[in-house]
């Protein structure tokens, strides 16, 4: 699997429906026990593309917290 692809996925399945929500330095943590080691720089740039395609939101805090819309609907990937 392309490696972007599958860092962001990591991504993807790691952030919670809102209110709850994630750092870009949470996400970096777990990439980086799932072997993915990235910068927070690169993790902020894939959290702006991912929320062009996917409900994603970002809070107004600091730091910066992101999760999906209350109102998104589950994403259901089906793998065989």
């Amino acid at each position: 699997m392309n490696e972007t692809l599958s860092r962001q996925w990591a991504m993807l399945k790691r952030i919670p429906r809102a209110p709850r929500k994630v750092t870009a330095n949470q996400l970096q943590e777990h990439l980086a026990g799932l072997g993915k080691d990235t910068t927070i720089r690169t993790i902020q740039r894939d959290l702006i593309a991912l929320s062009l395609e996917f409900p994603l939101v970002c809070d107004q805090g600091k730091p910066i917290g992101w999760s999906w819309r209350r109102d998104a609907s589950p994403l259901n990937i089906v793998t065989g």
